[in-house]
């Protein structure tokens, strides 16, 4: 698991015992999810998304509204390296932004609701994206032999061509050597 901040980290570490790195901030979110893919190839990289969610009620200099970037940073990264996104759920009010805020203000169980379901999600959506892996290496199995026959009976005709050529090129080379060169114009 990836997180922006350090309290993040050690409150999801804390509730989940999974191992956490630091990003420190937004923008480090998938520099630090490709070296954890790098590092673990086969491993389900998760990155706890901060949700900056009151940005997006500000307005930017250019009169726009502003962008969450906690959340925006985290579906990079985890777009970058096929991992998933995890990331708390706040209402209008709320001033939180990330899990180790949500954990102190909506309590223990909300926070570890959420997690849950998080996590769950994610395996559900691994699960899938195996499934389809599977599936998609089945179907290219099954197709193989029909690829393969395809170019069998194309290679067929073209060695019974070749054959046929070689033969008829080895009996002129007989019938030529039988009555000796020829010769133009005798």
């Amino acid at each position: 698991m990836v997180a922006e901040g350090y309290a993040t980290a050690a409150t999801l570490h804390e509730h989940t015992a999974a191992p956490v790195a630091v990003a420190f901030h937004a923008g480090n979110l998938e520099p630090v999810a490709r070296a954890l893919r790098a590092a673990h190839p086969d491993r389900q990289i998760l990155v706890a998304a901060d949700n900056d969610h009151r940005k997006t009620r500000e307005l930017g200099p250019d009169g726009k509204p502003k962008k969450n970037v906690g959340l925006e940073e985290a579906r990079a990264a985890a777009a970058a390296v096929d991992g998933a996104v995890l990331a708390p759920a706040f209402g209008p009010d709320d001033r939180g932004s990330d899990w180790n805020d949500l954990r102190q203000e909506k309590g223990p169980r909300e926070f570890a609701r959420q997690v849950g379901r998080g996590l769950a999600v994610a395996e559900r959506r691994q699960l899938v994206a195996a499934a389809r892996a599977e599936d998609a290496e089945r179907q290219t199995a099954s197709l193989a032999p029909e690829v393969a026959d395809d170019r069998m009976q194309v290679a067929r005709p073209e060695r019974e061509l070749v054959r046929a050529q070689r033969e008829q090129g080895g009996r002129e080379m007989v019938q030529t050597a039988r009555r000796g060169p020829r010769h133009r114009g005798h």
